[in-house]
């Protein structure tokens, strides 16, 4: 079974990293990535896992904030949290908003 991918070109890289962190998100982008000329390869999780740590989408799961939450205390994340934040996020992932009812919002 294939991993799923995305691409992304340089210049949407370059305008998010504007957005944000900028150096530190680059770094982030390029740890995953492969480069193919000016579009930047990586799996897709990866690239979701990045948006989340950034501010540019909401956290999916639990997983997603338990990491959040680790590197705002300083923790740095080891070979096992990729797994486990994927595993939580599996276990417990938050509804998106059209899926909650109006009378809950």
């Amino acid at each position: 079974m294939s991993v799923p991918t995305v691409r992304i070109s340089s210049g949407m890289i370059e305008a998010l990293a504007k957005k944000t962190n900028g150096e530190k998100f680059i770094k982030a982008v390029n740890e995953v990535s492969v480069v193919d000329g000016y579009v930047h390869v990586m799996p897709l999780k990866d690239w979701q896992d990045i948006q989340v740590d950034f501010g540019l989408m909401k956290s999916r799961g639990v997983g997603d904030t338990v990491a959040k939450f680790t590197k705002a205390i300083g923790i740095k994340p080891c070979g096992g949290c990729k797994k486990r934040r994927e595993k939580f996020n599996q276990a417990v992932p938050y509804k998106p908003e059209e899926d909650v009812p109006q009378s809950q919002k």
